[in-house]
């Protein structure tokens, strides 16, 4: 597949000529280049030159720790490690041992490229991102470009996104989102705008909206809660916005309709995967469904499996076109299905809710499983929590529980045990707990739990 020309700003060109000529000369890094923290029209540029020229991108977290990047670089092998710097006005560019500033690795190189544009292939890695790393060491997954490029088009046929529109992504590159919004102008003629802190205060980020005046706002949980939290107070400075596109999985209902209540706009939920390459189940603009999953989109399908010992629990699979190639490091398969590890309950009109992942499920002294992160949805919809994180714990004879929690108001955690033992049973009885605050990115994945003292 040769990556489409699109609507590039034209200020870009000259600076992605010069890219497009200095990766078509480079050698010695296996063709790939990670990317890390460059932001604005620049990562476009790379992207857009790199894909050009048939070298694979990889885009990293810009805060991923020193383990997190070692052990990404050294499943990517030998590349170009472009990265932003705070001591450095411009990036810098890592060969091996080797670094340079970006400017001077541009101007060693001044011969034209003649090449063609090279013709991805669909069982081809044109693309990495990398998992969070929550329950382990992080994974690359490898995408061919046709992937993103018809999630990108899946993405704005659903959401009916055309040259009326500007889209404001508040989801980081480094995620599907991110990546997809980034690329969503080669295959549509709206305007994109990317947020350049994803982790920036919340009244930051409302206070752009009236200069950007986006028409659709990409986003998170976390977003839509600190929406209908400030209410009214801020309503004048989201007139434009026409429907704000929600993905994560804690979407909290209440939330939901204050804000759409109070704002007079649809709050539309989808979910996707890295793996899936985005979107695969979503809500239309124009139909929302309360305390469900959305329904699949176009070419796609659901497949459950029952989970063992439970008759009420299913895991989660899906089918579609733009599954990933595999992780990196591991043999490259293009496949048409993916189990996503969540867990998920039929509703009795045979909808169905998400109850969270099955990664963490653990078991009890008594042999029964606990899922934590079914316990934790349950926890963050209790009036006195504003967040919860449960995780499984070694306990005498198995497993139990532990939780963090984050409130603003006084916290009986002796009540609270009583609680979860009714709703849930004696396996669920908490083991720890910990008064903390919980900071998560803008689609909900938490980033550092600060522990406090007594509750």
């Amino acid at each position: 597949m040769i990556l489409p020309m699109g609507n590039t700003a034209k200020e870009s060109g000259e600076i992605e000529r010069l890219f497009s000529n200095r990766f078509a000369s480079e050698t010695g890094s296996e063709k790939k280049v990670l990317l890390q923290g460059i932001k604005g029209s620049l990562v476009l540029s790379i992207i857009r030159s790199a894909l050009q020229n048939g070298w694979t991108v990889a885009i990293i977290r810009e805060d991923a720790s020193n383990d997190y990047l070692q052990h990404a670089q050294s499943e990517l092998g030998s590349h170009l490690h472009v990265v932003a710097h705070q001591d450095y006005d411009a990036p810098l560019v890592y060969a091996g041992p080797d670094c340079k500033p970006l400017d001077l690795w541009l101007s060693e190189n001044r011969s034209a490229s003649s090449a063609r544009p090279y013709a991805w292939r669909e069982d081809e890695c044109a693309l990495i991102l990398f998992t969070s790393g929550s329950t382990g060491m992080p994974k690359g997954v490898c995408h061919s470009l046709g992937n993103i490029i018809r999630s990108a088009e899946l993405f704005s046929e659903h959401f009916e996104i055309d040259s009326s529109d500007h889209l404001y992504c508040l989801a980081p590159i480094h995620s599907m989102s991110g990546l997809r919004s980034l690329l969503l102008p080669l295959v549509s003629e709206a305007a994109v705008t990317i947020a350049d802190n994803h982790s920036a205060p919340f009244l930051s980020i409302i206070k752009e909206i009236p200069q950007l005046k986006p028409t659709k706002i990409v986003c998170g949980p976390v977003f839509i809660k600190q929406l209908a939290a400030y209410g009214k107070r801020i309503i004048e400075h989201i007139q434009s916005v026409e429907a704000l596109l929600c993905t994560g999985a804690d979407l909290d209902e209440a939330d939901r309709a204050t804000v759409m209540q109070v704002f007079g706009v649809p709050v539309v939920n989808y979910y996707g995967l890295t793996e899936t390459a985005g979107i695969v189940l979503a809500e239309t603009i124009a139909k929302q469904t309360e305390n469900c999953l959305p329904p699949p989109c176009e070419g796609c399908q659901i497949v459950l499996t029952t989970v063992e010992d439970s008759s009420q629990l299913f895991q989660l699979g899906i089918t579609g076109p733009n599954m990933f190639l595999g992780y990196l490091g591991e043999p490259l398969l293009r496949t048409s299905s993916f189990d996503t590890g969540d867990l998920v309950q039929k509703t009795a009109h045979e909808q169905l809710r998400l109850v969270g992942r099955s990664s963490g499920a653990v078991k009890a002294p008594t042999t029964e499983w606990i899922f934590p992160s079914l316990l934790e949805g349950w926890l963050k919809s209790q009036a006195n929590i504003d967040d919860a994180v449960v995780k499984g714990c070694r306990i005498s004879g198995g497993y139990g529980v532990e939780i963090w929690v984050e409130c603003s108001m006084p916290f009986d955690y002796s009540a609270m045990d009583k609680s979860i033992v009714q709703q849930f049973g004696i396996e669920y009885m908490p083991a720890k707990w910990h008064n903390a605050v919980i900071k998560r990115n803008p689609l909900g994945k938490v980033d550092q739990i600060i522990e406090k003292t007594g509750f």
